[in-house]
């Protein structure tokens, strides 16, 4: 698990770090009403078009943490910022040079910060159930690989690997391409917190985290190499 340390009163993200945000979206319901105020009319129109209101909580408690940490950081007013939009709907800040990413899997979303390049995240929660659903996805190769593996550590490594994909994907903020079905570079293990470039694939200077940021939770980020990680966590307080 991570130390997940209180945000100082003067945050400041340096060229050398990746900063991580947890925010537990059962454990913040509570400030929903303060984070909508945060959002703009096209935010807020999007959130009509939710049918179950669960959907609709999660989003309005992800993007106004998006803006309000996005707002220490550059000192201004979480609603005053302005966001353009890749063709995958992926969110960016208009005239500023900061990058980030985001992922939201049941209660909980992490965001990911850097100064100096792309950034991706991805956090799954761990179910049953979605390593078979998911295998037709993927190459023959990469699922006889997986199923040669005990049932429980061949659940942990399928998470594991799909969100290392997935992080690694965000970084080029264009989605997952077809050849990241085969899922075969980013199988091998790695230990917790131990940064390594994936193969010749992967630009040199991204570098890959593993990460358990909750209990039945798996996460990877990838960001720009030879970066000090810090871990904060998001509180109503904050």
């Amino acid at each position: 698990m991570l130390t997940w340390d209180v945000v100082p009163q003067s945050l400041e993200l340096g060229p050398d770090e990746i900063h991580l945000w947890r925010f537990d979206v059962d454990r913040n319901l509570g400030a929903f009403d303060d984070l909508e105020r945060t959002l703009d009319p096209t935010e807020l129109a999007r959130t009509i078009r939710f049918r179950r209101p669960q959907v609709r909580v999660g989003y309005v408690l992800g993007r106004g943490v998006l803006r309000t940490i996005l707002a220490c950081y550059l000192r201004a007013s979480p609603a005053e910022l302005s966001f353009r939009y890749n063709p995958l709907g992926k969110p960016e800040l208009e005239n500023a040079g900061l990058y980030f990413s985001l992922s939201h899997s049941g209660d909980l979303i992490l965001y990911a910060f850097s100064s100096r390049d792309c950034v991706g995240v991805d956090a799954e929660r761990v179910v049953p159930g979605v390593y078979q659903e998911s295998s037709r996805h993927f190459v023959r190769r990469s699922m006889n690989r997986l199923e040669a593996l005990p049932s429980e550590e061949r659940r942990q490594t399928f998470y594991r690997a799909w969100t290392r994909m997935e992080a690694f994907s965000k970084t080029s903020g264009q989605g997952l391409e077809p050849d990241l079905r085969d899922l075969d570079e980013f199988i091998d293990p790695l230990p917790v917190r131990e940064p390594r470039p994936y193969g010749t694939s992967s630009p040199d200077n991204l570098w890959t985290y593993d990460l358990r940021p909750r209990e039945d939770y798996v996460a990877a980020l990838v960001g720009p190499d030879h970066c000090t990680l810090k871990c904060w966590r998001w509180l109503a307080q904050n």
